[in-house]
């Protein structure tokens, strides 16, 4: 939607729906923001994403300046490095943040275009099956608070239901994630209470916090006339 977000810039009450699979470098990648500095707030991403290095649901980067507040991500998100459901990397703030999108990252998912390949990036590249700093919200970050997540997804290192990388959890309090498979833990395979832990299905629903998005069902119709129709059922 927006390659770059300044610092004054606010975007609000905006839901994005559609495909983003772009070419060139394939970094900075996000469904609301490439990279942002501002302020994102009640905003939806539905969709498919896929990129290289710094792709996330809302936005592939979050500055330090930068604010995510209350967002959520619906969809599937694929990259090789710095890859979060909510934002690839995040220097700045996320709080209040829900992602139901799959962060399920393979090589297969990011072919290369030989018109993209140069003496550089040749001698740069790591191995092909090398995926890193992926999380259910965050491929790295440093202040996420209140976030909620399902939680889907696949790495080599650095991989976290909720946060691929963190440097310290000194910022970081109240996060829960639900996983239906094998527990990734929170923060690189390692789960820390009150801080980012998993809950059981029963536990995790009755949050007074939790998004809407958790608690209801869509139900698409098709008619033969070609015309479409989607009903929402919630509590």
């Amino acid at each position: 939607m927006f390659r770059y977000l300044s610092q004054e810039a606010s975007v609000q009450d905006l839901t994005v729906s559609g495909t983003l699979s772009p070419q060139g470098s394939r970094t900075l990648v996000g469904g609301i923001a490439g990279q942002n500095a501002g302020t994102i707030q009640n905003c939806t991403f539905q969709g498919s994403i896929t990129g290289s290095d710094r792709v996330g649901g809302i936005a592939g980067s979050n500055t330090v300046t930068g604010m995510i507040v209350s967002c959520l991500s619906e969809g599937a998100i694929h990259g090789d490095h710095f890859i979060g459901g909510i934002a690839g990397q995040n220097t700045g703030v996320l709080r209040r943040c829900t992602n139901r999108s799959s962060v399920n990252v393979t090589p297969q998912q990011n072919s290369v275009e030989l018109s993209d390949i140069t003496l550089e990036n040749i001698t740069n590249s790591e191995s092909a099956n090398t995926v890193t700093d992926v999380g259910g919200i965050a491929g790295s970050a440093k202040i996420l608070s209140d976030c909620r997540a399902i939680v889907q997804l696949s790495a080599t290192e650095k991989s976290g239901a909720l946060i691929g990388f963190a440097e310290d959890r000194a910022e970081i309090t109240g996060n829960y994630y639900l996983t239906f498979e094998k527990d990734p833990g929170a923060i690189d395979g390692i789960s820390y209470d009150g801080l980012a832990q998993s809950l059981d299905q029963n536990n995790f629903l009755v949050q007074e916090s939790l998004a809407l998005a958790f608690r209801s069902v869509q139900i698409r119709f098709l008619f033969a006339d070609g015309s479409r129709e989607i009903v929402t059922i919630a509590p």
